[in-house]
């Protein structure tokens, strides 16, 4: 049978022939052996140390063939070929190290011990902003992180031009944030987690935001006003803000004895009433009336004025004391005016000096009465 079929023969041996050249052409190569080094880098305190660097060195050749980092507590482990190696860690510039050596399928211990470093604490963020009750930013606030456990003040910082601070590289924990601005002060309590940013808004009252105008006024008042004469009041309005105050006023509310004559500085309205012109930070506007006492009534004036700087106010009041002239001293009046001369002055310290010392319809000019007619005269 196989001589009819010679050329089937041929093929069948040449196909094997082919699969067994194929089956052993390549080398045979076998794997490498290995196993593992799993060790703890600590101080001499036994404190785990976390992010350590490992580095795995051949030490028959002095090549670092494998490098890894430490968890959190501290471990590492490394898959390696059998050898000899040297293991070394390093951890905030100090360095340990160790040798091992590497079985097959073998794990091996290398723990690592750093002298004189400490584990770096696990830290987390805080951040945010000082604001007004009416959420205006406050920059420039001194902002204060104060441990909750021990009450000691941690860090210190300012918050920006938005009214905002930060706190990093902070210790996981519990803190207060205290921020004082202009003598007055708010706190937030914040938890800071690791590898987190907390946020501690704080809140202060009472406050205007320098990013705004702000009023304030002044007054120079006279003590005292005779009756019947006149006598000036100085109201100095201030923008104290850090912002241009386009539209101001200022309102006067008198009672008692005593009206406005006239006022000077005012821009538009009633002497009692007007506005002013726009304020510049830092700048003031001086605005003087001139008050009229009634004649021949006595008692207090009150005067009441209400500055506006933009949409900040301020109040500031003066109480004035209308004093009666001596009976003594009306006789020399020339004039029913409320005015005292000088020629009425000598008058005076000529009746005073005079044998009887009197003068037609009135008592005794004393030395008091005279003193008195110079002061009206003065005023």
């Amino acid at each position: 049978m196989l001589s009819r079929y010679p050329r089937f023969r041929i093929l069948v041996v040449i196909l094997v022939a082919t699969l067994v050249t194929i089956t052993f052409t390549g080398p045979i190569v076998s794997a490498a052996s290995s196993g593992y080094i799993s060790g703890q880098v600590t101080n001499e305190n036994n404190e785990a140390l976390p992010d350590a660097t490992v580095s795995i060195i051949a030490t028959d050749s002095g090549e670092t063939v494998a490098t890894t980092t430490t968890d959190q507590s501290g471990y590492f482990t490394v898959g390696i070929e059998t050898g000899d190696y040297r293991v070394e860690a390093e951890y905030s510039g100090g360095t340990g190290y160790t040798r091992t050596t590497v079985s097959e399928d073998q794990t091996t211990t290398a723990n690592i011990v750093i002298m004189g470093v400490s584990p770096e604490p696990a830290t987390g963020s805080i951040t945010g902003d000082v604001v007004t009750e009416n959420n205006e930013a406050l920059p420039d606030a001194t902002v204060r992180l104060i441990d909750v456990e021990s009450g000691n003040v941690m860090a210190t910082t300012t918050t920006d031009q938005e009214g905002s601070y930060a706190f990093t590289d902070v210790e996981i924990g519990q803190y207060t944030v205290k921020a004082e601005y202009k003598n007055e002060a708010a706190i937030a309590l914040v938890t800071v987690s690791e590898d987190t940013t907390s946020t501690a808004d704080v809140v202060i009252s009472g406050l205007v935001s320098d990013s705004s105008p702000k009023a304030s006024i002044s007054i120079e008042a006279p003590q005292s006003i005779t009756a019947g004469e006149t006598s000036e009041l100085t109201v100095i309005v201030t923008n104290s803000g850090s912002a241009v105050a386009t539209s101001g006023g200022l309102e006067t509310t008198l009672s008692g004895p005593v009206s406005i004559e006239k006022v000077s500085g005012g821009r538009t309205g009633s002497p009692n009433r007007f506005f002013l012109s726009p304020i510049s930070p830092g700048e003031n506007r001086t605005v003087i009336y001139t008050l009229q006492a009634e004649p021949n009534v006595t008692g207090e004036a009150t005067i009441s004025t209400t500055a506006t700087v933009g949409d900040s106010t301020a109040m500031s009041q003066a109480t004035i004391s209308i004093k009666d002239t001596p009976e003594t001293l009306k006789g020399y009046y020339r004039q029913d005016d409320g005015k005292v001369t000088f020629l009425e002055v000598l008058d005076a310290i000529s009746a005073y000096n005079s044998d009887n010392g009197r003068i037609t319809g009135y008592g005794q000019v004393e030395f008091t009465d005279v003193l008195n007619l110079i002061t009206v005269y003065n005023e």
